[in-house]
């Protein structure tokens, strides 16, 4: 290459595109050419070192746990009407007691009208309270079955309503006093 480079310079050493001289092939022999080597092999590049393992980042803290809300007050149930208290049970009825021996102002529950005693016993025993009811002869012949003693009509009217809700048919309301001459002796 240095070669071709002299005897280019060398035609055209006198002058150059502008006119001037750019010096002879003498001046230029002294000017060093840079002559080709062969490749030197590269270097082979060094390993790079390992990277360093990075540290294992620290757990993040476990977030505080928020407070849980407060919860909604629970609004006031509406009170429950209170349960009405259960009828107190009625008293069992009191055995009936001669007719004789009562207020003559008081009532009794006349209930039947029947032709003998035996009939009257025997409707008396199929009676959840027997014990309530009481039959007597009347002087005509026939026999009536009567119930309770009360202290006011109110009672009697109570008790006969009651009765015939029960299905023991129609009482008749009837005084004492009004009874007693009606039946014989006991």
């Amino acid at each position: 290459i240095a070669s071709v480079l002299r005897k280019l310079i060398t035609g055209a050493a006198d002058f150059g595109d502008t006119g001037e001289s750019i010096g002879t092939a003498d001046t230029l022999s002294s000017v060093p050419v840079a002559t080709p080597q062969s490749p030197e092999p590269e270097p082979e590049p060094e390993p790079e070192p390992e990277p360093e393992p990075e540290p294992e980042p620290e757990p993040e803290p476990e977030p505080e746990p928020e407070p849980e809300p407060e919860p909604e007050p629970q609004p006031e149930p509406e009170p429950q009407p209170e349960p009405e208290p259960e009828p107190e049970p009625e008293p069992e009825p009191l055995p009936f007691p001669p007719l004789e021996s009562r207020d003559p102002a008081h009532y009794v529950l006349q209930l039947h009208v029947l032709s003998t005693g035996a009939r009257a016993q025997g409707w008396i025993d199929r009676q959840k309270a027997p014990d309530a009811f009481s039959w007597r002869q009347r002087n005509r012949g026939d026999v009536v079955v009567l119930y309770g003693d009360f202290a006011s009509g109110a009672e009697a009217r109570a008790a006969a309503a009651q009765l015939k809700a029960e299905g023991l048919g129609e009482a008749w309301i009837r005084r004492v006093r009004s009874v007693l001459p009606e039946l014989t002796p006991p």
